[in-house]
């Protein structure tokens, strides 16, 4: 419990936004008051934040800023995307629930462990729309690009086997002459 500096009445945290500034990290005035005061200063301030905008040099900063922005969440945009290819809206995984994915991941790749940044990072169906898979959070994860690419319309265990054939197979024919040679034996698995 919070007493309001405006209305002087005692009430719940929620009902207070948050201020890192301040000690206890609440504002001071409750939200209702919080509220009150704009709706009567409304005018004056939309006022103020158009001369603030005229300002030379505003309007870059304002849009340079809105791009750095999108730039650390690009994810938001991901969202937006994926909601208007899908054809029921509904069954649509939303702004924040790919948000929240993003940072259960903390931007790593699920299947490879690469370290994913908005150049390679994509949305990959676990059962993929071929075979009756949903744009719902439980179906989808961040992957690298190179393994999205990869997967295509594969499940996991499909995408898994065909990665160990290559595996097998470049072992046992050798058939990598313009790289490194590369002890791959500790990967193989017998097809037994």
């Amino acid at each position: 419990m919070k007493t309001c500096c405006k209305c002087r009445v005692s009430r719940p945290l929620a009902q207070f936004s948050r201020d890192k500034s301040r000690l206890d990290g609440w504002r001071p005035e409750c939200k209702v008051c919080r509220g009150a005061y704009y709706q009567s200063k409304r005018e004056i301030i939309q006022t103020q934040m158009a001369e603030y905008r005229q300002r030379p040099g505003m309007t870059e900063r304002i849009a340079k800023w809105h791009k750095d922005y999108s730039a650390r969440r690009f994810f938001y945009k991901t969202a937006c995307n994926l909601r208007l290819r899908a054809k029921c809206k509904e069954q649509t995984a939303t702004m924040a629930e790919i948000s929240r994915l993003w940072k259960k991941q903390h931007g790593f790749c699920v299947i490879s462990g690469r370290r994913l940044n908005r150049m390679n990072a994509q949305l990959d169906h676990i059962i993929p729309f071929k075979q009756g898979g949903t744009d719902l959070i439980d179906n989808l994860r961040w992957v690298h690009r190179d393994v999205n690419y990869a997967k295509r319309d594969l499940l996991d265990a499909d995408f898994f086997k065909l990665c160990l054939d290559v595996v097998n197979h470049s072992v046992r024919e050798s058939i990598s002459p313009f790289t490194e040679r590369i002890d791959l034996a500790q990967y193989v698995v017998n097809d037994q």
